[in-house]
């Protein structure tokens, strides 16, 4: 599961920890920065689309990682 740490959509980080702490199985997760598109700050900023490309890249990278991982599995 990737989520943007300013992620409303699916809900406070707080409660998503706590969800996944319940869990019977361990869920692989990571947070970037930026919201439920890991997009971060205002398209008006000049870093905005260096650091929107940068999360993106990193959600596809460490999405491959675990798909990788869990199709070894099967």
């Amino acid at each position: 599961m990737g989520l943007g740490a300013s992620d409303n959509d699916n809900g406070p980080l707080e409660q998503i920890y706590r969800t996944l702490s319940r869990c019977e199985k361990k869920i692989p997760v990571f947070i970037l920065p930026g919201d439920h598109g890991m997009n971060v700050g205002s398209r008006d900023e000049p870093l905005f689309e260096m650091i929107n490309a940068r999360n993106i890249r990193l959600t596809i990278e460490i999405t491959s990682h675990w798909i990788t991982v869990l199709l070894g599995k099967y």
